[in-house]
């Protein structure tokens, strides 16, 4: 059988996305989302429908297994940063899992590597959801980089309205778990 590169008459491979919703034993509030395939515009549709399968009012915190994930585009980034902040407003937290360095190198071109809270693995993230704890939030905490006061919900990634600054608050939210640098332009460049 040719490659399917030198065979027009072959399908084009699967671009779709699976997603199988798994409880966490051991935590009622939380879901593990395996997630395959691509995460793009294409398939939103598709991953919105499951996290709303895998979040009845009861769930606040969901760790999406992205081992198995192949790709994801911008806009799969930005369903993730929409379902994050959705998760926050209800004091809860996503966990993302065994991202692939390929498919962190998409976070990372977008200035997404310090937003989300990521684990190595399912299991590092089942042992973290088990660990820690959302309450004690909502939190006003001040920006690191300008000072303004930020109203951080739970744990997770936030960017300052004030200046752009990116910051990931931990479940303690005594202090950011990674920061993101933003360069200020002071008006004198042409």
């Amino acid at each position: 059988m040719l490659p399917i590169a030198d065979n027009p008459s072959s399908p084009p491979p699967d671009t779709g996305l699976s997603a199988d919703i798994l409880p966490v034993a051991g935590c009622p509030s939380c879901a593990r989302v395996v997630l395959a395939g691509y995460l793009d515009l294409h398939t939103i549709p598709a991953f919105k429908d499951a996290m709303a399968a895998a979040r009845p009012e009861s769930v606040d915190r969901v760790i999406l297994d992205c081992q198995a994930l192949s790709f994801i585009s911008a806009s799969g980034i930005g369903a993730l940063v929409a379902l994050s902040k959705e998760l926050s407003e209800r004091s809860g937290e996503l966990i993302l899992a065994g991202i692939s360095a390929k498919a962190f190198r998409m976070f990372q071109l977008l200035g997404f590597s310090e937003y989300f809270i990521r684990a190595n693995s399912s299991l590092a993230a089942i042992e973290y959801v088990r660990t820690t704890s959302t309450r004690g939030f909502p939190r006003a905490r001040a920006c690191p980089s300008c000072g303004a006061t930020l109203t951080v919900p739970a744990p997770g990634g936030y960017r300052c309205q004030a200046c752009g600054f990116d910051l990931v608050v931990g479940p303690d939210a005594a202090a950011p778990l990674g920061a993101g640098h933003v360069e200020h332009d002071e008006g004198g460049t042409q």
